[in-house]
């Protein structure tokens, strides 16, 4: 690169030369010739190349298969109607119900969120399976087999009636796994409750419960949904608050509340796999809630 060497710097030589003037306030003035152009004095200087920075963020962990998981709604399970019943009438109810909003429950979000052996009860063309809680095995619902297995998968399930379950884990009911019901929150993981594209679930032998992460690929990608869960540029940064019996080594599973909001996310930007890196100093977690730490907040 070339620098000047009269005056106090080569940026305000080079604004005096730009002006056509013979010296500027502040600097050395320049020598002229005859015709009163300018002569700046300029040589090579060689410089090493600089390095980019190091990030900011934390250790990294290493590239995860990255999957979604959501509460799985009864209403998006229509049972078949009875014979001479009104199936689209059916329907309808399946919907009413799963868009009742509790006072003080987060579906506010967008008007509602959506293994083992099995009891099976077969009548009217309909397959049924009996939830259950595990103290004392006293039976919870009645749900369709189809559900009943989203539910499994998900581990949290909101019934057509409005409640909200959740799994406690493998049991020895006549049905397992067993579950119990939880009020004003999406859904449980073991040590409370889970946020909306914040919470991640981890297999804990590699990562454990309550770190820190930040995953690059998701900062500055829009969220789904309305505040105050959704509608947001998301920074990056999650937490690990859920396991989950699928989830081995290099997995990780974004909680997204709600099935429609996993599609939305899929269609827009199809990560399967995301980078992994320890969020301690980059994010941080205060009042229950992760964010960007403030002090990187304009980096």
């Amino acid at each position: 690169m070339y620098i000047a060497r009269w005056g106090r710097s080569a940026r305000a030589i080079a604004f005096c030369v730009a002006g056509a003037l013979a010296g500027c306030e502040g600097t050395t003035p320049l020598p002229v010739t005859a015709g009163g152009a300018a002569v700046v004095s300029v040589e090579r200087v060689e410089r090493e190349p600089i390095p980019p920075p190091a990030p900011a963020y934390g250790r990294p962990l290493g590239v995860f298969q990255f999957t979604m998981y959501y509460v799985a709604a009864e209403a998006d399970h229509p049972e078949p109607a009875r014979p001479g019943a009104d199936a689209a009438g059916t329907v309808h109810a399946a919907v009413a119900a799963n868009d009742n909003v509790l006072s003080g429950n987060p579906d506010e979000l967008s008007g509602g969120p959506d293994g083992g052996s099995r009891e099976v009860e077969s009548s009217d063309n309909r397959t049924k399976v009996t939830l259950y809680h595990r103290k004392g095995c006293a039976p919870i619902a009645r749900v369709g087999a189809e559900f009943a297995a989203q539910l499994d998968i998900q581990g949290t399930g909101k019934l057509r009636d409005g409640r909200v379950v959740n799994t406690s884990g493998s049991c020895r009911c006549p049905n397992s796994p067993c579950y119990f019901e939880i009020d004003n929150a999406w859904a449980m993981g073991p040590k409370g409750r889970l946020s909306p594209f914040r919470s991640v679930a981890v297999d804990t032998r590699l990562i454990p419960l309550g770190t820190v992460l930040y995953l690059p690929e998701l900062d500055g990608v829009r969220m789904p949904g309305r505040a105050p869960w959704g509608g947001f540029v998301h920074d990056g940064c999650v937490v690990a608050e859920d396991r989950g019996g699928g989830i081995r080594g290099h997995d990780i599973d974004f909680f997204v509340a709600r099935k429609s909001f996993s599609n939305i996310l899929d269609a827009r930007h199809r990560l399967k796999k995301v980078g992994v890196f320890e969020g301690t100093g980059w994010c941080e977690k205060k009042n229950g809630k992760v964010a960007r730490a403030r002090a990187r907040a304009a980096l």
